[in-house]
């Protein structure tokens, strides 16, 4: 059982690496500009929406070993472990490889970016990796610790920016953050005994668990993919300050969950009792809303009222999709708090059926703005915001059905 000063050290720890972002994606955006911003921007979808290639055992972990924890099987937990490094390390070997493949095979700019994107992507995969076995140990002492040093990386690697502002300073300051701090993890890590049987358990459970979260990341980020396919790489770098806006409010929920999803996962490994989450999954959203708001009123008012108009003009003409995009945030507490109980109890096909509604809304309210209303930034923008309130409704009808129908007389 964490003690509570080790939830206050994460707590800190995370709002360190928040203000590390914002501040090195700030001065980023200010020294680099909307250009190469833009290419930047392609860089990172591609890391993020590669890690679909690690097939879920990442997140098959995380719900497995405080599973089986919970149930006092620690033999089952060493598995789970080792199985999951050496798959990880099977899939960084495949990257590796295709990294001269990428080389010889492709020209011009796209080539660059598609190699700092794998290997940003490498980088991502390992730093998910021990995020995700030291929160499963609730250890949160050393994960604040983690999220502490990235922070302190990440404002360190500011001071080349000022002496080369280009693109390959940023990725430098970013690929380090992520690699530095996986030493951490090294304490719960190990090549124990390893299962083929223990694999098909972490696709099982985790492959669904990361479906539904490439969904939630869709629905949080197409909107610059639209940016990109219609309006070109300077509007995208011009949406940055609306997908820092994004990145800061969505750390709250992030935080959240690392300390709430264990706890849901070992009692529900030791009483198997839907009614015995839902006190939890209420403190969730209270949690969620009690952080997000104030940061959300306070970007508004320091990002808009002075930070753009005096330091970033180039950016001004993306003011107002990051403001939609700041009311867009305000629906994620809800959502996410419920999705985190839909993964612990298995009903993760709801809750994907949920997020691929709300993406679908998402690029078809975004594509009919941008596209054939001429809405630019504010409509790519709009259609996340759509695609956010549908996918909220849904997750607590959701709720509010699968609570009926396990106990009709638990309190909502």
């Amino acid at each position: 059982m964490p003690k509570t000063n080790d939830k206050y050290f994460y707590a800190s720890g995370q709002l360190m690496l928040t203000g590390a972002l914002f501040l090195f994606n700030l001065v980023a955006a200010k020294l680099v500009g909307p250009e190469q911003m833009g290419t930047w921007q392609t860089i990172t979808l591609i890391s993020t929406y590669g890690m679909i290639l690690t097939i879920g055992v990442i997140n098959g972990m995380g719900r497995n070993v405080p599973y089986y924890r919970g149930k006092g099987d620690e033999p089952e937990v060493r598995k789970t472990i080792a199985t999951t490094l050496f798959s990880l390390l099977v899939v960084l070997a495949i990257f590796t490889v295709s990294l001269p493949v990428i080389y010889f095979s492709l020209q011009g700019e796209i080539k660059m970016t598609v190699l700092l994107g794998v290997a940003l992507l490498c980088a991502r995969v390992v730093n998910t990796y021990s995020v995700m076995l030291i929160r499963s140990f609730r250890n949160f002492r050393r994960l604040g610790f983690h999220q502490a040093m990235t922070a302190l990386i990440l404002l360190i690697t500011i001071v080349p920016l000022f002496v080369y502002p280009d693109l390959y300073t940023v990725f430098c300051g970013v690929f380090l953050s992520l690699v530095v701090v996986v030493l951490l993890s090294k304490k719960y890590s190990g090549m124990y005994a390893r299962s083929w049987k223990v694999f098909v358990e972490l696709l099982r459970t985790g492959f669904p668990i990361y479906i539904v979260g490439l969904c939630f990341i869709l629905l949080t980020t197409i909107d610059r993919v639209i940016v990109l396919g219609f309006l070109g790489t300077e509007q995208l770098g011009i949406y940055t300050i609306a997908a820092i806006a994004m990145a800061v409010l969505m750390m709250a929920p992030a935080l959240v969950s690392n300390v709430m999803y264990p706890k849901l996962a070992e009692i529900y490994g030791s009483t198997d009792s839907l009614a015995d989450l839902v006190p939890q999954v209420k403190m969730i959203i209270k949690l969620n809303f009690i952080f997000t708001v104030p940061i959300a009123i306070a970007f508004f008012m320091v990002f808009y009222l002075y930070v753009i108009p005096v330091y970033m003009d180039a950016y001004l003409s993306g003011r107002e999709a990051m403001v939609i995009i700041l009311c867009g945030c305000l629906f994620i507490p809800v959502g996410a708090g419920f999705g985190d109980l839909f993964n612990v109890i298995g009903l993760q096909a709801r809750y994907l059926r949920n997020t691929i509604i709300g993406v679908a809304v998402n690029v078809c309210t975004g594509w009919w703005l941008v596209a054939h209303m001429g809405a630019g930034l504010e409509g790519a923008a709009a259609g996340t915001l759509a695609g956010l309130v549908v996918f909220t409704v849904l997750q607590v009808g959701t709720f509010i059905n699968v609570l009926r129908m396990h106990n009709p007389e638990t309190p909502l």
